[in-house]
Protein backbone atom coordinates (compact mmCIF):
# COMPACT_ATOMS: atom_id res chain seq x y z
CA UNK A 1 0.00 0.00 0.00
CA UNK A 2 1.40 3.33 -1.11
CA UNK A 3 0.83 6.33 1.54
CA UNK A 4 1.90 9.47 0.39
CA UNK A 5 2.33 12.58 2.03
CA UNK A 6 1.06 16.17 1.74
CA UNK A 7 2.20 19.09 3.84
CA UNK A 8 -0.32 22.97 3.84
CA UNK A 9 1.03 25.61 5.33
CA UNK A 10 -2.24 25.86 7.17
CA UNK A 11 -5.82 24.68 8.46
CA UNK A 12 -7.01 27.07 5.15
CA UNK A 13 -4.88 25.71 2.93
CA UNK A 14 -6.06 22.09 4.02
CA UNK A 15 -9.62 22.51 4.00
CA UNK A 16 -9.22 24.56 0.52
CA UNK A 17 -7.70 21.55 -0.92
CA UNK A 18 -10.75 19.69 -2.16
CA UNK A 19 -8.55 16.79 -3.95
CA UNK A 20 -7.08 15.83 -0.86
CA UNK A 21 -10.08 16.28 1.37
CA UNK A 22 -11.27 12.88 2.71
CA UNK A 23 -8.23 11.46 0.78
CA UNK A 24 -7.35 7.46 2.01
CA UNK A 25 -3.62 6.80 2.23
CA UNK A 26 -2.70 10.39 2.98
CA UNK A 27 -0.91 11.42 5.71
CA UNK A 28 -1.83 15.42 5.85
CA UNK A 29 0.68 17.53 7.48
CA UNK A 30 -0.80 21.12 8.89
CA UNK A 31 1.22 23.51 10.83
CA UNK A 32 -0.03 25.86 13.22
CA UNK A 33 0.73 28.44 14.93
CA UNK A 34 1.62 26.86 17.67
CA UNK A 35 2.69 23.30 16.61
CA UNK A 36 2.01 20.60 13.95
CA UNK A 37 -0.39 18.40 13.28
CA UNK A 38 -0.42 14.90 10.71
CA UNK A 39 -3.69 12.67 10.19
CA UNK A 40 -4.46 9.78 8.07
CA UNK A 41 -7.10 7.07 7.27
CA UNK A 42 -5.58 3.81 6.27
CA UNK A 43 -7.26 0.66 5.08
CA UNK A 44 -5.92 -2.67 6.74
CA UNK A 45 -6.79 -5.18 9.17
CA UNK A 46 -4.40 -4.45 11.81
CA UNK A 47 -3.67 -1.23 14.28
CA UNK A 48 0.30 -2.24 13.96
CA UNK A 49 0.20 -1.87 10.38
CA UNK A 50 -1.29 1.68 10.40
CA UNK A 51 0.81 3.19 12.89
CA UNK A 52 3.35 1.82 10.99
CA UNK A 53 2.48 3.12 7.76
CA UNK A 54 0.98 6.40 9.34
CA UNK A 55 5.45 6.99 10.61
CA UNK A 56 6.93 5.60 7.81
CA UNK A 57 5.43 8.57 5.53
CA UNK A 58 6.92 10.69 8.50
CA UNK A 59 10.19 9.20 8.93
CA UNK A 60 12.28 11.83 7.78
CA UNK A 61 10.29 14.60 9.74
CA UNK A 62 11.96 15.14 12.91
CA UNK A 63 9.19 16.85 14.40
CA UNK A 64 7.29 13.73 14.49
CA UNK A 65 10.37 12.03 16.14
CA UNK A 66 10.00 9.67 18.91
CA UNK A 67 6.46 9.28 19.18
CA UNK A 68 5.72 5.70 17.47
CA UNK A 69 7.12 4.26 20.25
CA UNK A 70 4.78 5.59 22.75
CA UNK A 71 1.95 5.58 21.23
CA UNK A 72 2.92 1.63 20.30
CA UNK A 73 3.06 0.89 23.90
CA UNK A 74 0.06 2.75 24.81
CA UNK A 75 -2.16 0.75 22.58
CA UNK A 76 -1.02 -2.33 23.99
CA UNK A 77 -1.97 -1.19 27.24
CA UNK A 78 -5.27 -0.45 26.27
CA UNK A 79 -4.85 3.33 25.83
CA UNK A 80 -6.02 4.43 22.12
CA UNK A 81 -5.63 7.87 22.62
CA UNK A 82 -3.79 10.41 24.79
CA UNK A 83 -3.42 14.19 25.26
CA UNK A 84 -1.48 16.68 27.25
CA UNK A 85 -4.03 17.89 29.95
CA UNK A 86 -3.93 20.05 33.12
CA UNK A 87 -5.59 19.84 36.63
CA UNK A 88 -7.78 23.20 37.14
CA UNK A 89 -8.05 23.11 40.66
CA UNK A 90 -11.31 25.92 39.95
CA UNK A 91 -13.51 23.23 38.16
CA UNK A 92 -11.89 20.30 40.09
CA UNK A 93 -11.03 18.47 35.94
CA UNK A 94 -8.25 17.76 33.91
CA UNK A 95 -8.63 20.29 30.85
CA UNK A 96 -6.54 20.35 27.68
CA UNK A 97 -5.05 23.52 26.82
CA UNK A 98 -3.59 23.15 23.36
CA UNK A 99 -1.02 20.88 23.67
CA UNK A 100 0.34 17.35 22.00
CA UNK A 101 -2.74 15.22 21.78
CA UNK A 102 -2.94 11.72 19.25
CA UNK A 103 -5.49 8.96 18.73
CA UNK A 104 -5.83 5.19 16.54
CA UNK A 105 -9.58 5.19 15.93
CA UNK A 106 -10.02 1.49 14.76
CA UNK A 107 -13.28 1.20 12.09
CA UNK A 108 -13.96 -2.15 10.68
CA UNK A 109 -10.89 -2.35 8.03
CA UNK A 110 -9.52 1.20 8.46
CA UNK A 111 -7.80 2.97 11.03
CA UNK A 112 -7.51 6.67 11.50
CA UNK A 113 -4.59 8.55 13.35
CA UNK A 114 -4.29 12.04 14.09
CA UNK A 115 -1.10 13.15 15.70
CA UNK A 116 -0.53 17.17 17.04
CA UNK A 117 2.47 18.06 18.18
CA UNK A 118 3.69 21.53 19.99
CA UNK A 119 6.36 23.48 18.96
CA UNK A 120 7.80 23.43 22.07
CA UNK A 121 8.52 19.79 21.80
CA UNK A 122 10.29 20.07 18.25
CA UNK A 123 12.03 23.37 18.24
Amino acid sequence: MAIWKKEYNSFEDFENDEQCKGAWELVAVVNKPNGVCADLITECKNWQTAVRRFFKALENDRRFDGWMEGIIESIENGYWKDKEAYWNAKTQRNEYTGGYFWEVEPNEDCYYICLNVPKCQYE
